[in-house]
């Protein structure tokens, strides 16, 4: 990365790289010719100054003090936008600034973007010069959460402004806290040194470093530190991370509190770290802490004063902080001494707002002009002038996912325990390709050419789309199955793309799916996005400027999603940068030019020659160059002009002395000052005037291209893939002229079908111009390298496009063992990469079809006004917001002082009630969930749940995400269990599982589980929630496989179970010889093996003998029959709830063995032996089949219910299973005693080691219940014994004897006594 720090801006149709035009002086006695040495210097120096000086002049820093106009919209940016737009992985990287420090701020993110980490940096301005120049250099990266501090004191340290400016930390962290996401932060006056990302261990509420500057060892605890002198620790409130848990909240709102209670002062000038410290220390008990390791966190007065420590430590630091010092200058300075100062290095610092894996710098060097011979001796010099960037060697390098990939293959090549790995080839791997739409377009060309290669070496291809079109007939003609997705209102699509092994989506309007994708559970399916359009790049740029930061954040997150984002040139992944998060890959290749060419034809006739203005008998030559604008650009125009002079000779001039001959500059800056260049350099070389023009064109070339006779590839850049300009031109039938480039060198031969000459003699062009137009016309030989050239540019790049693709599945895709693995990618016939499949598309080429362009910018323009109506909608309350937002803290004061009010109202009205007799709370919560219940018994019970009351049969239905949602049934038979609860069904009395069962609120468990962690969360709540006398289940793939239960299946089966017509039975309807894993239709272990790796009859031999204590090394695997019929697939069943709560017991232990086995390798790795790659479901596959195992072998009768005529068939009669069933080891009071033991030692032993059964469902035995009756008796004598305790205290208690006896006084004499006074008297 620094490397191409100090480089120029981002090379690319955004730059300006012309300068103003070098002009001639007025005053001079004689011309300066401008290739002569002293014109050259001169005009390089000008655009040196220009160009590069002038506008980074001033401060080291990336920023400046001014304040565009344009950027007022910043004002009215909020904290959770701006978070929403930064964070990646709901992760955001913090730091809060003033102007004063923005030095500071330069330095710390070129350090942070050495670590690639830039991309999640959000900076809080606290002052509004700061959040102008950063949102100018990085949009979206500020927000400035007003009021804003008096920024000219927040600088000054212990002053009551520095105070103001760091006491507001904890608001802005607890505010993006409460928003969801993790957060890091960090002062500016820090350096990285590492990735401190991989030093967040554990799943901790918060970390912090130590302040410390005494050494401790490298092995020292994590725990929060003692308290020192004053009663509290010295933890640095510098750098902290925190995950947004209640623990972390708590900290926040303590810092918060302890801010205010300890005020800045002139006598006491506090700052916010002892606070924090405070509130660190005072949640010490409720908040789960974790102290980050000294020596990669050191603070400045232990790494910048104990250098012995430093050299012990060396290789271990991650963040330095430049504390223990004080003033700007002075830490400055101490950065530059440590070399830790960048900001010297890095003047120009655009590049770290690029993502890591855009662009990078060629080692080759930066110039191609290195070991040029140049003849001319008036140009000897250039080869002096190296370092004005002729021709700079910028590439794209998708460095993130081709480091990815090598990930992935070595860990592939890794062995698990000494177990072996296999494959079952039982199906062939299936991928699902989607577009918007099916009209005959170049990119259905290209995606046909390659599906008919890979569907050559074996996969298998469906096709969707969100319209029609005549593309449909070509892809049936290719038998791959074609569907119309349809959509809801609520958009919800009705595919289950779980059942393909990867998804290639094209082009921008498929944006729309990305919706279902982006939810559990498809989120984990791989995902290639082709993008062959410019049109989003384009209005991102205006999203920016008009402050549209949600819309551009939402095309984010669609990107974010893709596993790969594939480009067919190395200029689109740069011009997409602003939504580049690493997953950028090129295939270079489309026949979108030429398809252009060939349904246009018409275009590129005589007529045009005419239209641009020139006269019949001229001769056009047109200068072309790479698409990358670079500085060197102008240079090699330059050299090419001149190397074309001595053409002139061969036309002459006709009456009003012009010349025939035409030259033309292409280039793809319109709105820089490239003609006024041009003009100036063809004048200086003394060209006719008018005679060289300069065309500044965007994305149309194909006017000034058809009137040219000639093409020249005036750049020396080497490209990466072959410049699409030159396809243009061969493919309209120019004949080109190109250096002699390595790229170019492998497609045209010279004089065959173009011209080449060596880039180091430039005299070698004039002689081919010279043999290419002859007597003011094109040569015969020139005509047949142009039509050479058009029928090599029909099928330019096949091989590179189709053997791209189908080494980038090889390498994204990773397939199930039971798939049959394509054939190697030098496997493809070699026919099929030569040309695009045209024979397809022939019937098509002459109708007339929208231009892609023009539909994907009407798309765009819907999807703005879209967001534009619901921006207005909600205008109203957003402006509300805005106007309060500056009085948050007044507000928060003002409640405040109304909640002490309030309690102390509270407090007044309750004093006379501290008498009156309390229960206790258990009898508190036992009578209100008393009353709850009987509310819900009498009057408050769900529609759903009221109508299944009175029937015999309740399925549930898992699932997890809204993706499943289209796939579930709301009839009264059904009821869905949502395995997180997040994802739940809104409005439905669905069942949440993790509340039933803790254990599935960790993500590991709820997916090693599956579907099966919702028999766990209902058996362990059945009392509340089955009040049926039977229970089902069925899976929501069986529902998007077409396989679950119709109306008339569904009434079979329940008139099956009032009639108990086959007694305590399992029904089961998705049948295991039908499943599309299983084309083979191979045996209940063969097919099991075939699933998990081979291992599956390992895996429960193994569990079995460890849950039930077997110790011999003998395979202990309970025997399935060969006989013909059939076994439950996909957890779809039916059986009495009494047997279901027996199977649930065996699973229970059945489970725990299984996964003692494999917890620690793949908790750690995420791989098992159970699957091919990395899985997260591991065992969930071999749970699929154990009902079967124990219906079979606890001699219950097993039934296939047809789920469309609802037919039953008995599978595997009772009487034929005596002497192959285990009955001993499968009964139930086997089963009850086993599980009764396990309770015992979970409830007295206590065991220290890792034991997963206790948390599957309810702990009970025999000795609990007795313990809780003796617990109960215990307390009952205990409140005896209080009670007889308290009678005899009260009968021991001495009593105050009596002072006097009172006597009543007799009766006033009111009409003679007035006052108590005279009675008093008269006693």
């Amino acid at each position: 990365m620094p490397t191409f720090l100090h480089q120029r801006p981002l090379h690319g149709t955004l730059s300006d790289p012309y300068p103003l035009s070098p002009r001639q002086s007025s005053s001079s006695q004689r011309q300066i010719s401008l290739f002569s040495r002293t014109g050259l210097i001169a005009l390089l120096s000008l655009l040196l100054i220009l160009g590069l000086i002038l506008p980074w002049t001033g401060t080291p820093s990336i920023f400046s003090a001014t304040k565009p106009a344009s950027l007022a919209k910043w004002q009215q940016y909020t904290l959770p936008q701006a978070v929403a737009f930064v964070a990646k992985n709901k992760t955001v990287i913090v730091c809060a600034v003033s102007q004063p420090y923005l030095p500071f701020l330069s330095n710390w993110l070129i350090s942070i973007s050495r670590q690639k980490h830039q991309d999640k940096v959000l900076v809080i301005a606290e002052d509004y010069a700061t959040l102008y120049n950063v949102n100018e250099r990085w949009p979206g990266h500020a927000v400035l959460v007003p009021p804003a501090p008096d920024s000219q004191s927040a600088h000054k340290f212990g002053s009551q402004g520095f105070f103001n400016f760091t006491s507001r930390r904890p608001r802005h962290l607890l505010h993006i806290l409460e928003l969801g996401y993790n957060v890091m932060y960090n002062d500016v006056d820090m350096v990285w040194l590492g990735d401190p990302f991989r030093y967040l261990e554990g799943n901790h509420d918060v970390y912090f470093t130590d302040d410390m500057a005494a050494v401790k060892p490298l092995d020292h605890s994590h725990d929060l530190p003692p308290p020192g002198k004053k009663g509290r620790t010295y933890i640095c409130s510098c750098m902290i991370f925190m995950r947004p848990t209640d623990g972390a909240k708590l900290v926040m709102k303590k810092w918060i509190e302890e801010l205010k209670a300890q005020p800045w002062s002139k006598t006491k000038k506090a700052n916010d770290q002892p606070a924090f410290n405070w509130a660190l220390n005072k949640t010490a008990g409720q908040v789960d802490l974790y102290l980050l390791p000294q020596a990669a966190f050191p603070t400045g007065g232990l790494y910048f004063k104990n250098q012995t420590w430093v050299q012990e430590t060396k290789g271990k630091h991650v963040i330095i902080h430049n504390n223990y010092i004080t003033g700007f200058e002075k830490k400055i300075k101490r950065f530059r001494d440590y070399s830790l100062w960048l900001v010297d290095d890095h003047a120009i610092l655009f590049q770290m707002f690029l993502p890591g894996s855009v662009v990078e710098k060629s080692e080759l060097g930066s110039s191609p002009w290195r070991g040029m011979e140049l003849v001319d001796k008036d140009l000897w010099y250039l080869k002096e002038i190296g370092g004005l960037d002729f021709g700079e060697d910028i590439k794209f390098q998708p460095s993130k996912i081709l480091q990815h990939f090598r990930k992935e293959n070595r860990e592939m090549n890794m062995s698990f325990s000494n177990r072996t790995l296999s494959r079952f080839p039982y199906r062939k791997p299936q991928l699902a390709l989607v577009f918007a739409d099916l009209l005959v377009d170049p990119h259905q060309l290209l995606m046909v050419t390659v599906v008919t290669a890979l569907q050559e070496i074996g996969y298998t291809i469906h096709v969707y789309s969100l319209g029609d079109g005549p593309a449909q007939s070509i892809w049936k003609s290719m038998r791959s199955p074609v569907n119309i997705i349809q959509t809801s209102h609520k958009m919800e699509i009705a595919v289950d793309w779980l059942n393909y092994d990867g998804i290639v989506v094209n082009s921008l309007e498929t944006k729309s799916v990305f919706s279902c994708f982006m939810q559990e559970p498809f989120k984990s399916v791989p995902l290639i996005w082709t993008i062959n359009e410019r049109t989003l790049a384009a209005h991102s740029r205006q999203y920016t400027s008009s402050w549209q930061i949600e819309l551009l954040h939402d095309w984010r997150k669609a990107f974010n999603r893709a596993t790969v984002v594939v480009f067919p040139n190395h200029v689109l992944p740069i011009m997409y940068s602003a939504f580049d998060t690493g997953n950028y890959y090129v295939i270079p290749g489309s026949p979108a030019d030429i398809w252009e060419t060939e349904t246009t034809m018409a275009l590129y006739n005589d007529e045009i020659h005419v239209k641009m203005g020139y006269e019949p008998d001229d001769i056009v030559v047109a200068i072309v160059g790479s698409q990358f604008l670079y500085r060197g650009l102008w240079l090699e125009h330059a050299l090419v002009l001149k190397a074309l002079l001595p053409l002139f000779a061969e036309f002459s001039l006709d009456n009003n002395s012009k010349s025939h001959l035409k030259i033309i500059i292409l280039s793809g800056d319109p709105t820089g000052n490239y003609s006024a260049a041009v003009e100036a350099i063809a004048a200086n070389l003394s060209y006719p005037r008018g005679t060289v023009k300069h065309f500044a064109v965007d994305d149309d070339v194909g006017s000034p291209l058809g009137a040219a006779d000639l093409v020249i590839y005036g750049s020396f850049l080497e490209e990466q893939s072959f410049p699409e300009i030159l396809v243009k031109a061969m493919s309209i039938g120019k004949p080109i002229i190109t250096p002699d480039l390595s790229m170019i060198r492998k497609y045209v031969d010279d004089r065959v079908n173009g011209y080449l000459f060596p880039k180091e003699n430039l005299k070698v062009l004039t002689q081919i111009v010279l043999q290419a137009i002859s007597k003011g016309t094109l040569s015969p030989l020139a005509r047949n390298i142009a039509s050479m050239g058009k029928n090599t540019a029909k099928n330019l790049m096949v091989l590179e496009t189709v053997e791209g693709y189908a080494t980038l599945l090889e390498n994204v895709v990773e397939l199930p063992s039971e798939v049959t693995p394509p054939k190697a990618v030098s496997e493809i016939p070699p026919k099929l990469k030569k040309e695009w499949c045209w024979h397809l598309f022939k019937a098509f080429m002459n109708s007339t079809h929208e231009d892609r362009t023009l539909k994907s910018s009407r798309y765009l323009k819907t999807v703005e006004e879209q967001w534009n109506y619901m921006q207005k909608e909600s205008s109203g309350s957003i402006a509300a917001t805005n106007d309060s937002f500056s009085y948050d803290i007044w507000e928060e004061e003002r409640n405040i002082m109304m909640l002490n009010t309030r309690k102390r109202r509270e407090e007044e009205e309750l004093k006379d009630r501290t008498d009156q007799p309390h229960g206790t709370w258990e009898e508190v919560y036992k009578s209100a969930k008393r009353a709850d219940r009987s509310r819900n018994d009498l009057h408050e019970r769900d529609e759903g749940e009221l109508l299944r009351t009175g029937q015999p049969l309740c399925i549930y239905e898992p699932y997890f995400g809204e993706g499943t949602w289209s796939f579930l049934h709301l009839s009264s038979l059904y009821r869905g269990i949502g395995l997180s609860t997040k994802g739940r069904r809104p409005r439905t009395d669905d069942i949440d599982a993790p509340s039933c069962l803790s254990l599935l609120s960790k993500p590991y468990y709820r997916d090693a589980l599956g579907e099966y962690g919702a028999f766990f969360a209902i058996a362990n709540r059945i009392d509340r929630i089955h009040k049926n006398s039977w229970i089902g289940f069925q899976s929501w793939r069986a529902t998007a496989r077409k396989a679950s239960l119709s109306r008339i299946a569904e009434k079979a089966l329940v008139d099956a179970i009032e009639s108990r017509k086959h007694g305590d039975s399992l029904y089961f309807w998705v049948r295991m010889d039908m499943d599309p894993r299983n084309d083979l239709q191979s045996d209940f272990w063969s097919f099991c093996d075939a699933i998990n790796s081979g291992n599956c009859k390992l895996a429960f031999s193994e569990a079995l003998k460890r849950m039930y204590g077997i110790k011999h090394d003998l395979e202990f695997l309970p025997p399935m029959p060969e006989d013909g019929d059939t076994w439950s697939v996909m957890l779809s069943f039916a059986l009495p709830t009494r047997s279901f709560l027996e199977f649930v017991m065996f699973s229970r232990m059945f489970v725990d063995a299984l996964d003692a086995q494999m917890y620690d390798e793949h908790h750690q790795s995420g791989r098992c032996y159970l699957s091919l790659a990395k899985d997260k479901h591991c065992y969930s596959r071999v749970l699929e089949l154990l009902i079967n195992v124990w219906a079979y072998h606890s001699a219950r009768q097993m039934v296939y219910v047809n789920p469309w005529t609802g037919l039953m068939q008995e599978q595997h009669a009772v009487k034929s299973r005596r002497g192959n069933i285990w009955v001993k080891w499968f009964s139930y009071s086997i089963l009850k005693s086993m599980d009764e033991d396990l309770a015992e030692e979970a409830d007295s032993d206590q065991p220290k080691r890792r034991w997963l059964w206790p948390s599957t469902g309810e702990v009970a035995w025999q000795g609990l219940f007795e313990k809780e009756r003796n617990l109960r008796n215990h307390q009952k004598e205990k409140r005896r014994q209080q009670s007889k305790d308290k009678q005899q205290r009260m009968r021991k208690k001495r009593r105050q004897p009596v002072l006097g006896k009172y006597v009543k006084p007799p009766p006033e004499d009111i009409e003679n006594s007035n006052s108590t006074v005279s009675m008093s008297e008269s006693l």
